[in-house]
């Protein structure tokens, strides 16, 4: 009888066990994809939501969101950065721009939102524009410029995402990795990486976001 009882204990033990280590399986399967569930909207919000369209009658672009909050004057300042030859050629296919602002579509929940902005300064040179929007909305997903501290622990396969809007698509990511940081044109240091820009992606913003492994 008290084998029997043992056997019986032995096999309950035995399948209590199992269950538990089937349901830790499982809860370490929810946990994973709780984390990359958080970590794909992270992206959505680090990657996509800063990069935003600009738009003319024939010329498309991509431009960075870099500032929106409160300036010096308590006035609301939205601040993007574009490459100078969109904006150049949207002036150029019509005088209406100067007018009512350049058209710029945002996507801070997935969907354009379309805004007008003015020319606050440019450079032909390094082909970077300074856009300004007119209106007061405040948008929180900005671009987070590497801090220059940091700058040092990009090395070679840091991963990278080039983001932009391609032919006029909603903003459209790339990855790839680092591949060179020493690269000198015309005085100017640049980086190499093999995330390509999609064809048809003037302007396009790049970003650059480590993931921890």
């Amino acid at each position: 009888m008290v084998e029997a009882v043992q056997a019986d204990l032995s096999s309950r033990i035995k399948s209590a066990e199992g269950r538990f280590e089937t349901s830790m399986k499982r809860l370490e399967s929810l946990e994973a994809a709780s984390r990359e569930d958080r970590d794909l909207a992270a992206m959505r919000r680090e990657l996509l939501a800063p990069i935003v369209q600009i738009s003319g009658e024939d010329t498309v672009g991509s431009g960075v969101l870099l500032y929106s909050d409160k300036d010096p004057d308590a006035k609301q300042a939205t601040l993007v950065v574009s490459s100078y030859h969109v904006v150049r050629n949207i002036l150029a296919e019509s005088a209406l721009p100067r007018d009512r602002g350049i058209k710029i579509f945002f996507y801070p929940d997935g969907s354009p939102v379309e805004e007008a902005a003015d020319m606050l300064a440019y450079d032909e040179g390094i082909d970077l524009v300074l856009l300004r929007l007119r209106g007061d909305h405040k948008y929180p997903d900005v671009a987070k410029l590497i801090a220059p501290a940091d700058v040092p622990h990009v090395t070679v396969f840091t991963p990278i995402y080039a983001v932009g809007c391609p032919l006029g698509n909603d903003p459209v990511p790339t990855s790839g990795r680092s591949r060179a940081l020493r690269n000198n044109v015309a005085s100017h240091n640049y980086w190499m990486i093999n995330a390509p820009p999609i064809s048809g992606t003037p302007g396009a913003g790049s970003s650059s976001r480590r993931r921890a492994s």
